[in-house]
């Protein structure tokens, strides 16, 4: 693994007669599924519900979308309590994924409401 190297640029960008401030973070490196989830959950206060992600996954890590049935207790559940995550970032990893085996390359807040793209 590598270390992840983050950038962050401010802009200003005129619409019509007044000008709006742009941010744009960089992330690069490996974004494990729980990073994007708390990414997210920062962004959308910090943003006041609209932001843009662009992802660039590394197509052979999109089997991990795919829901395993390995090490489920008898009510189909993992237990995933103790591994150090926050409980909103557990519930979204236990939640079967509607990718299938693709990733996804977008992620858009507007509003507060999500949309993605795979």
């Amino acid at each position: 693994m590598h270390t992840l190297k983050a950038r962050s640029v401010n802009v200003k960008s005129q619409v019509g007669n007044a000008y709006h401030n742009i941010s744009s973070l960089e992330i690069t490196g490996p974004v494990l599924p729980s990073s994007l989830h708390t990414i997210t959950t920062i962004l959308r206060p910090a943003q006041k519900g609209t932001f843009s992600a662009a992802l660039y996954t590394h197509t052979p890590t999109a089997v991990m979308n795919v829901h395993s049935t390995k090490q489920q207790g008898p009510d189909g559940s993992v237990d995933l309590g103790g591994c150090g995550l926050h409980p909103a970032s557990i519930q979204q990893l236990q939640t079967p994924s509607p990718l299938g085996k693709t990733a996804l390359t977008h992620i858009s807040m507007n509003d507060f409401s999500y949309s993605w793209k795979n």
